[in-house]
């Protein structure tokens, strides 16, 4: 009985023993900051095993070796990775069974993997509440000097060498984080580019760069190799997805330093969209442009008379009948006379929309043919829907 006992004391104490170098070889190595990957080789060389850490979405953080793909795992064996209780990552093992050293290096190995991805979280937080910083003083004219931006921009990862455009994404309130976040990696990797989100009440604010140029006409060119308009549009009409209902707006692509140029114009895009657009979540301002324009230089008072003369009978009726007729114009003018594109932004069938045009021609008693007719009854249903009807 006591050799027994000495030998199960032997064994535990060369266990502990284990443990303890095991423990104190991997805590090294996050002092001494070697990297995560440097430290997952390390247990999967103790494990004798290919060793993998994911995410709670299944992305791998780091796989031993470089590039291995847990999902092909013949024996995977998955044991959680917890910072505060909350489980973070999951660490995976390719191996049938594992011994009671190997499982004590498993314990070993996760607190340590816990405390390196917990340093990684910092550190990046921190970049992001820093570029977070650096993005408020940018978009809050006058902007630092230009000189000023590029020095802090290359320090916090924002390339001043690139084209920057801003995508207001807006909804009764701001979008999930970790959505925009799952639908912004792919595409952030797909161009070699990192892109940076505030989110700020109800909305999502995207600062989306182009790949760096080597001068301002090519960079310039470069902007159409990332359709940052159509990924966006695409989100949205995504039925599966998790911003139906939302609207976005894009500025146009500039320099870092005038980054809230181009902030401005996805706000005043929104703006502009919800008193002209029909069906479309998506607005770019280089779309609306014009728009924005007469709103800020139109003679109000001469605009209400024409309006008055041209189309007061129209506003009547609908007040009078619940209609829809001025509407109805406006889409037509804007879809350049197509049935098929106005029937479209009204949700309505096209014999619908005919039988519309009929009756704003018998009531209004212009001929909607006349090019002249057309611009002058275009311009006024911009002035009504952006002055008189805000709402």
């Amino acid at each position: 009985i006591q050799a027994v006992t000495a030998s199960i004391l032997s064994r535990q104490a060369t266990l502990e023993q284990r443990s303890d170098e095991v423990y104190r070889k991997l805590t090294a190595m996050v002092l001494e900051n070697i990297g995560i990957q440097a430290v997952n080789d390390h247990v999967s060389g103790l494990l004798k095993a290919p060793v993998a850490v994911i995410d709670n979405s299944g992305a791998t953080i780091v796989a031993s070796p470089l590039g291995w793909d847990y999902r092909h795992a013949l024996h995977p064996l998955r044991r959680p990775i917890q910072v505060d209780r909350r489980n973070v990552a999951t660490l995976i093992v390719d191996k049938e069974t594992l011994d009671t050293m190997e499982e004590t290096g498993i314990e070993q190995a996760r607190l340590v993997l816990a405390l390196e991805l917990m340093r990684n979280r910092i550190i990046m937080d921190t970049g992001h509440r820093l570029r977070g910083n650096f993005i408020d003083e940018l978009m809050t004219p006058p902007a630092p000097p230009r000189q000023e931006v590029e020095q802090r921009g290359r320090q916090l990862g924002m390339d001043p060498s690139q084209l920057w455009e801003v995508v207001v994404i807006e909804g009764q309130t701001a979008p999930e984080e970790e959505w925009i976040s799952e639908l912004l990696e792919p595409e952030a990797a797909r161009y070699g580019v990192r892109p940076h989100v505030e989110f700020r009440s109800n909305r999502a604010v995207l600062f989306l760069p182009t790949p760096a140029a080597a001068d301002e006409h090519e960079a310039r060119r470069k902007q159409e190799l990332i359709p940052w308009t159509a990924i966006v549009g695409g989100w949205l009409e995504d039925r599966q997805g998790k911003l139906t209902g939302y609207r976005a707006g894009v500025g146009r692509p500039t320099w870092l330093w005038d980054i809230h140029e181009s902030y401005s114009e996805a706000r005043h895009s929104l703006s502009i969209s919800r008193r002209l657009s029909g069906g479309g979540a998506m607005t770019a301002y280089k779309d609306i442009e014009i728009y924005h324009l007469l709103r800020a230089t139109v003679d109000e008072r001469g605009f209400e008379e024409l309006f008055d003369r041209k189309l007061g009978k129209l506003k009547q009726y609908d007040e009078e009948h619940n209609s829809d007729l001025l509407r109805t114009l406006f889409f037509y003018l804007e879809s350049r006379g197509s049935l098929m594109d106005t029937a479209a932004q009204l949700f309505i069938h096209r014999n619908s929309v005919k039988y519309r045009l009929e009756r704003i021609r018998e009531i209004a008693g212009f001929d909607l043919n006349d090019s002249h007719e057309q611009f002058v009854c275009h311009l006024c249903l911009i002035y009504y829907y952006l002055l008189e009807r805000p709402d």
